[in-house]
């Protein structure tokens, strides 16, 4: 069965969303479910910065989380970032699919909310 941990931290004025283990089909509408829940009780725009450096599995479920998220997120006039070191298993997932085009991805939690 696949398992994913989310976890949330402020690194203010950021809210960091930390994701470990497989973000997939299965796992996804529950991470989706506590990062919505997270962003309605900020009461206004939101810092999100999705950490993927846990991740060891990102499939088509994974995709449509970030793709929900990111539409959320800038519907509530806030923003999103992602962490995904390079050559990671999220890194290749975001190249492929073209988020990283229009979504910012950095190498570490660090630059993410400098």
């Amino acid at each position: 069965m696949a398992s994913l941990t989310v976890s949330f931290y402020t690194h203010a004025p950021f809210t960091v969303v930390e994701l470990a283990g497989e973000l997939q089909h299965a796992t996804s509408p529950g991470a989706e479910a506590q990062i919505l829940d997270t962003m309605g009780a900020a009461g206004g725009p939101v810092r999100l910065v999705l950490n993927l450096t846990g991740v060891t599995f990102l499939d088509s479920g994974g995709v449509n989380l970030l793709a929900k998220t990111s539409r959320a997120v800038r519907a509530g006039n806030g923003t999103l970032s992602c962490v995904a070191p390079a050559g990671s298993r999220p890194d290749r997932v975001l190249t492929v699919t073209g988020f990283n085009q229009f979504m910012k991805v950095y190498q570490t939690v660090s630059e993410a909310v400098s």
